[in-house]
């Protein structure tokens, strides 16, 4: 019973712990909104030290709740709310504040790129869902051969299915990835002998490009809804703007209940 309070105990504290490490990584690297430091270790090994602690702690966050639910459905159906939230709404509000400062529709990379936060949450809500449905090692496998697929093969892989830029993997050389996968394909021949398929790997390599393709459909949704309740607004304005004829929206009422909603529905399933 003591040790069943102490497990509980610890998954309660543990997120929160980790939370304030990555706000404190936000801020000691605090030099700029859009942009994280690099720091050059013996003189040659640069890294964002801050970002990777960060993207490490949100990710284990997201382990953390997928497992307190042992992965079951209601995971699943958090994990949804939780993607949708991230990568819908907040392309209504940039695209809204653009368009009323005369920028251009945005697209999805220039989204992921408008603050340094959102590499951060991304790569930790795409791995987290892989890792914990799959294992870590698959995971780390299929991101891996993804990385590696977007480096070498450009000119056939979208930009929709493997991102361009995608946190802690763009600073480790291919020479590191490569490596390790020949690592673990040495260990998967010693211990099968060729003998088992290594399933799980395959899986996680297909279960990438899908949810980069989930996050890059979200975030175009997101745009689109942002410009119609912008054109709305536009149209509703009086000549010479001395007023409104309608200061309803129903995109903008329609988005609101949307994020609402959401808001309820984790406040439910946790």
């Amino acid at each position: 019973m003591f040790a069943d309070n102490m497990e509980l105990g610890m998954l309660s504290v543990t997120p929160f712990l980790l939370l304030l490490t990555a706000g404190i990584c936000f801020l000691i690297d605090g030099q700029s909104s859009m942009k994280w430091s690099s720091y050059k270790y013996f003189g040659m090994w640069d890294r964002k030290v801050m970002r990777d602690m960060a993207t490490i702690a949100v990710l284990v966050i997201n382990l953390v709740v997928i497992e307190c639910d042992e992965a079951g459905m209601a995971a699943v159906f958090l994990w949804l709310c939780v993607i949708t939230a991230t990568c819908c709404f907040p392309p209504i509000i940039l695209t809204i504040l653009g368009s009323a400062s005369g920028i251009p529709e945005p697209n999805p990379h220039q989204i992921f790129s408008a603050g340094r936060g959102a590499t951060v949450v991304l790569f930790a809500l795409r791995h987290s869902a892989v890792a914990a449905f799959l294992g870590i090692l698959p995971a780390v496998d299929g991101a891996i051969l993804m990385q590696l697929l977007r480096r070498n093969l450009t000119f056939v892989v979208r930009y929709d299915l493997v991102p361009v830029s995608d946190g802690i993997w763009t600073s480790i050389g291919s020479e590191f990835l490569i490596g390790f996968l020949v690592v673990r394909i040495s260990m998967w021949a010693i211990e099968t002998r060729f003998e088992d398929v290594p399933w799980l790997t395959i899986i996680a390599s297909l279960a990438f490009p899908l949810i980069n393709f989930l996050v890059h459909q979200l975030t175009l949704v997101g745009i689109k809804i942002g410009t119609l309740v912008y054109r709305e607004g536009r149209s509703n304005v009086l000549p010479n703007q001395s007023g409104v004829r309608n200061a309803f929206s129903v995109y903008g009422t329609l988005a609101f209940c949307a994020w609402s909603s959401i808001l309820l529905l984790l406040a439910v399933t946790f």
